[in-house]
Parts: structure tokens; sequence; C-alpha cells
């Protein structure tokens, strides 16, 4: 289920859910609407959901998951995994025009997710394991050649980056 609470802790409500799969919610800029995962007897779904007003409406890019979804600053695009075949790879959606799908970074045989856009828009955080064990990269937003931020080391297992509001860091967890 989907739920929200008040920073207080008072005010707990359901919002969406009952008897599905909802993974990975994420607000959007403006702090109006939902983005999230859902995982139903007919297939994966992305869904976003007005908070206010309870409307929702499909993203419908295709793929087996659609998982991670993360919006770009100015709320018009998301960043998502999409799982085809034997892997998950990083695909930018336009979700102001509902088309446009374009593959960003990954390969058939890796595991790429999380994908989260700095605060200026500019670049793109991620976790995968193409080098073996998770770990995190940062690309151009527009997709091209990935730098590895986290240590490489055998064994290691990085994911959750977050950028820093200036866009000059990002933390992520891990073990190594």
């Amino acid at each position: 289920d989907l739920l929200l609470v008040d920073s207080d802790g008072f005010g707990l409500r359901r919002i969406a859910g009952r008897g599905t799969q909802l993974y990975s919610p994420v607000w959007s800029p403006d702090g109006r609407r939902i983005l999230y995962a859902l995982n139903t007897d007919r297939g994966w779904r992305l869904v976003e959901r007005d908070v206010r007003s309870g409307s929702e409406r499909q993203v419908t890019p295709g793929g087996e998951q659609l998982l991670t979804p993360g919006y770009a600053p100015d709320g018009r695009r998301i960043a998502l995994a999409i799982w085809r075949g034997n892997g998950a790879s990083v695909y930018e959606y336009d979700l102001s025009q509902q088309c446009c799908e374009r593959r960003l970074s990954g390969s058939a045989n890796t595991i790429t997710m999380n994908p989260v856009y700095s605060p200026d828009g500019n670049s793109i955080a991620f976790h995968s394991d193409r080098a073996g064990n998770p770990a995190i990269y940062v690309m151009p937003a527009g997709g091209g050649n990935a730098t590895q931020l986290s240590p490489h080391n055998p064994g290691s297992y990085y994911t959750a980056p977050s950028w820093a509001p200036d866009s000059r860091r990002v933390a992520f967890s891990g073990r190594w």
C-alpha cells in the first residue's frame, strides 16, 4: 500500500494499494504528485497520482517490469529502470507528452537501477552491476559515458544514490 503521514507522525492514511504490490514511490518536484511502480495481475505499470484530487493516470513505457522512477527537476520527464530480457537499463520517458522512451544506460545482461536526477538536472546517478558487484555511477542526464563513484572492492555492494541540493556530491549506502 502507499501510505502518507504528516511529519509529526499523525494523519496516517492509505492513498493507494489494497492487494497489489506497490514499489518505489517518489514525489514530483512541485509536491503535487506521487509516481510509483505497481505490480497487479495485469502486469507492471507506473501510476502517477495527484495527491490533492486522488486522480490517477497510468504512465505507459513498455517493458516487463517498470521500477525505481525518479522525476527530473522540471517534473516533465522521468528516469526509470525497465527490465527487458535478462537485465534492467535506465530509460528516460517524457511524462508531459506520454511518449518518447529513450535508453540512457545499461546493457542486456546487467542490472542498472535507481536513477536519480541531480537537482540542477545535468546528471543522473544510479547503481549498476556492470563491473560485477552493484556500484554507484553518474552520467550526463541525456545519457552517455558513466563514471563509477563508489570504490571497487570484491564483495562490495552500493545502492540508493541521493544528490546533495547543490548537485556537487552524492550520498549512497553500501558495504565494502
